[in-house]
């Protein structure tokens, strides 16, 4: 059923991390252990690891997972189905807390996630842990990497009613993925990646005055970048690729794309108060920063969540909302991701 055109809003967004916290130093310990068999291989992981930025990450694995044989892609999908509910409720509970409302209103649950899947889904240990209506809708967004939060919100944008609030909740457990060797498209998703679960509640009720209205989202995709981003499913885990033409790419093309979209919602790029951008990498962001011609503190609260959580795939730009709504980051508020395709996501908050 589709609803009647007006406001929807952005109550809250929440976060929640694995128990398990682990420097970057730790974790390039273990890789040059697992991984480098030369001095040259040594010195190239110490490069990338010291590359991307991320200082600590978390993880639901233990210490023998990174040093010992690798496991099957089976193996790995019985351990997102028994830690991927535990982190679903965590941040769930708290975006129910924080958006100031009570479970019973919830007609509309959209879970979010590209690095495990179970059927039945973390979604149904949700909805009984929560203890949400069993006659509520359900929708999964999947394998839409690290962008699949925006088309979650775009659907619960849609779904929600004056009675019936939508929560989001992506849970992203990237360790399970990592793969051992010493291919440099494997060395910096093993570098970058990490845990993390991430849950917001859309309403057409504004409850709080620290509420965002969500105004608009948009999406295009960049001609011809199918191959600089890929994510597929393999013997030993899901495989990531990472062009290094992806800064190029989102550097040539956003500007010109992004305001043209904003054109049609009557805003200009200079009126952009604050951005919350998915941390893909600092490459990533030093591109956007470039095209947009953005300054340099403008991208900080992304910078700051890359450091201290390492890229939680999908989860990570609820993180960045968390922080920018908490402190009552100004509005108007452009939040961006990029996924396989190359795709842009956008959306614009006021």
């Amino acid at each position: 059923m589709s609803r009647e055109a007006g406001p929807v809003y952005l109550l809250s967004a929440e976060g929640a991390l694995p128990g398990r916290r682990v420097s970057q130093q730790k974790t390039l310990d273990l890789a040059q252990a697992q991984n480098a068999s030369s001095p040259r291989q040594k010195k190239l992981l110490k490069a990338v690891y010291q590359k991307v930025g991320v200082q600590a990450r978390y993880s639901v694995l233990n210490r023998d997972f990174f040093v010992g044989d690798a496991l099957g892609t089976q193996e790995r999908m019985l351990r997102f189905e028994k830690e991927a509910p535990k982190l679903a409720y965590a941040a769930s509970h708290k975006a129910i807390q924080a958006a100031g409302i009570v479970s019973k209103s919830i007609g509309h649950l959209v879970s979010v996630s590209c690095t495990g899947f179970a059927a039945p889904g973390f979604d149904i240990s949700v909805l009984k842990s929560l203890k949400l209506d069993p006659s509520l809708s359900r929708t999964h967004i999947g394998f839409m990497g690290c962008h699949g939060i925006f088309n979650a919100m775009r659907v619960a944008a849609g779904l929600v009613q004056p009675d019936q609030d939508a929560l989001v909740c992506s849970v992203e457990l990237c360790s399970l993925h990592y793969r051992h060797g010493g291919d440099l498209r494997q060395m910096l998703g093993n570098s970058l990646f990490s845990d993390g679960a991430g849950a917001a509640i859309v309403s057409t009720e504004k409850h709080s005055p620290n509420a965002w209205r969500i105004a608009a989202q948009g999406s295009t995709v960049i001609p011809d970048s199918e191959g600089a981003i890929t994510w597929r499913i393999g013997d030993l885990g899901f495989e990531m690729g990472l062009s290094q033409k992806i800064r190029g790419l989102i550097q040539k093309n956003l500007r010109d794309w992004l305001e043209r979209w904003l054109t049609k919602e009557n805003i200009k790029l200079k009126d952009i108060r604050s951005w919350a951008v998915h941390p893909g990498g600092p490459g990533v962001l030093d591109a956007v920063e470039k095209s947009l011609d953005l300054p340099k503190d403008a991208l900080e609260r992304s910078r700051s969540v890359l450091r201290s959580h390492g890229n939680m795939s999908s989860a990570t730009i609820l993180f960045i909302l968390h922080e920018l709504m908490l402190q009552k980051g100004a509005t108007p508020c452009l939040a961006l991701g990029f996924g396989p395709g190359v795709t842009i996501e956008a959306a614009l908050f006021l």
